[in-house]
């Protein structure tokens, strides 16, 4: 026993020294007790002491192995799973500085798609509440890979109107369309930073049209600079991007509360809403709240830029005003799009949000070398966070549009300045959780013939007097998933019998890893700060 407690091997030692405690106990119990008479006994009883002394001291040695194993793990950034979902193990990296770690969110912030603002909602990797998928340092900042998301869209529903005439009901490329099916939308994002010097997103958007054609189409692919990169609060922003008008336009299709587009963004913007290439300038307004002031240029040209340059399918499908198609050379910057925008974010205590935004846009069109367009709008969004998980929420948006329709002679068209505009609101009433109601009212008209095609505005379904109710319910089945149901009721003065109903279920669902998992939720339509 003694050369055994002298051997240096720690674990033989505890060992040797519970045996010899072990032994001693036998044989004080064993000088007449009822648990040890005879030699056998006493061995046989030591025997089964080393046994569980020893199994004991390798369970105890596997938790130190695992719980060295997790250490070593966090200290190499090597993660078994991000964001709920697993992944397979990263490239051990470095443990980021503590200036670049993730920060919580509020509880209905959110980090998905579209975010011209990263303030609120879609932040760079130092806002952000999940951990990256994987970082690198190179060349004096870190590379981020932040999220990689799919977020999916299907509608199944009946319409009073036949196929053709749904479809000028329904004027977004991701409305339902039809009666029966419909894949409103796939989207694929992609998530990045370059810290501390820019974010950067890319976005893919699939769907299938009422034809059975699959449609792919790039939505945004842009960077945009850190906090602190450019001086005096200023932040630029470069390449694919949507327009930043309004509290509508520059979120995705999937991010929107309702399964369809507002009537008149549809008729400004177009079936895919407005964006374009170009460059933006944003500016933090040194004021006590936030405020935020945007100026930028796109171009002009293409199916996005519906109510400006455009391209000649646009025309085919929805002519402006009747007008022809004239293909327009961009000679001068003057021939871009250009934007600007002011707004301001109040908080009125920790449980109430208010944006208020002022928009306005600038731009050559397709119907003569000398047309322009204007479009100004003006909205506002409002969310209260009440007790129980439930809430309410607001938001409205007025739109007017005065476009220069060119004379154009042999078409027999006389010069002309058509104005359009229109105004959707809508509340929505968390009242339990995972359940929510909501109703949004919209209303657009204008000033103006048309012609061509259309025997007046009256006739022409992209300009005539519209009314529009929309009673919604919806059940959040899951953090990234939620079924509504949807009914409209549309007035418009191009349809026959001047009335249809339709009703509308919507699925939405969503997978993924890190910050491009998203799918409107329980707390409502979600304020992007843009």
């Amino acid at each position: 026993m003694k050369t055994c407690l002298k051997r240096g091997d720690g674990q033989i030692q505890r060992i040797c020294t519970a045996v010899v405690g072990a032994y001693m106990v036998v044989a004080v119990l064993g000088g007449g007790t009822a648990l040890a008479q005879t030699a056998d006994q006493r061995i046989q009883l030591l025997e089964q002491t080393v046994r569980d002394l020893l199994e004991r001291d390798a369970q105890k040695d596997k938790i130190i192995d695992s719980l060295r194993g997790d250490i070593k793990a966090l200290k190499e950034g090597n993660r078994g799973s991000v964001g709920g979902v697993a992944t397979a193990p990263a490239t051990p990296q470095p443990t980021a500085p503590a200036s670049q770690q993730p920060v919580p969110k509020r509880a209905h912030e959110h980090a998905s798609g579209h975010g011209h603002d990263h303030d609120h909602g879609h932040g760079k990797a130092s806002d952000g509440g999940n951990p990256d998928l994987y970082a690198v340092d190179v060349a004096g900042g870190t590379l981020r890979l932040r999220g990689i998301g799919v977020n999916t869209a299907f509608a199944a529903g009946y319409s009073s109107e036949k196929k053709a005439t749904i479809g000028l009901l329904q004027g977004g490329d991701h409305d339902p369309q039809q009666n029966g099916f419909d894949l409103q939308s796939v989207d694929f994002g992609f998530l990045g930073a370059f810290d501390p010097y820019f974010d950067a997103e890319v976005h893919f958007a699939l769907n299938i049209d009422t034809e059975g054609e699959t449609k792919l189409e790039l939505e945004e692919a842009f960077m945009r600079t850190q906090d602190g990169v450019l001086p005096g609060g200023l932040e630029l922003e470069v390449g694919q991007f949507f327009t930043e008008f309004g509290a509508y336009n520059p979120a995705h299709f999937h991010d929107h509360a309702f399964i369809d587009q507002p009537v008149i963004v549809g008729r400004l913007f177009g079936a895919d809403g407005l964006r374009g290439q170009g460059v933006r300038v944003g500016w933090k307004v040194p004021v006590p709240w936030r405020s935020k002031l945007h100026v930028g240029a796109q171009n002009a040209t293409g199916e996005t830029q519906a109510s400006f340059l455009a391209n000649d399918e646009v025309f085919e499908e929805r002519a402006v005003g009747g007008r022809a198609f004239r293909d327009r050379e961009v000679d001068s910057i003057d021939e871009l799009t250009y934007l600007a925008r002011l707004e301001n974010r109040f908080q009125a205590g920790a449980d109430t949000a208010v944006t208020v935004g002022a928009s306005g846009l600038i731009g050559p069109n397709a119907t003569g070398s000398d047309a322009n367009t204007y479009v100004a709008g003006v909205d506002v969004k409002a969310h209260h966070d009440l007790h129980g998980g439930r809430f309410v929420e607001f938001q409205g948006e007025f739109m007017y549009r005065h476009y220069e329709a060119a004379s154009q002679l042999n078409e027999g068209f006389a010069a002309a300045d058509l104005e359009d505009y229109g105004i959707y609101a809508f509340a929505r009433y968390g009242f339990m959780p995972r359940w929510s109601a909501g109703l949004r009212g919209e209303y657009a008209t204008g000033d103006g013939a048309s012609v061509g095609d259309f025997a007046g505005r009256s006739q022409d379904p992209f300009r005539s007097d519209r009314v529009r109710i929309s009673p919604l319910l919806a059940w959040q089945f899951a953090p990234t998933g939620n079924v509504r149901l949807q009914y409209n009721y549309d007035n418009a003065d191009f349809l026959v019998d001047d009335d249809a109903h339709s009703v509308w279920l919507g699925f939405q669902w969503a997978f993924g890893a890190g910050e491009a998992v998203h799918v409107a939720g329980e707390g409502g339509h979600h304020d992007h700060d843009h």
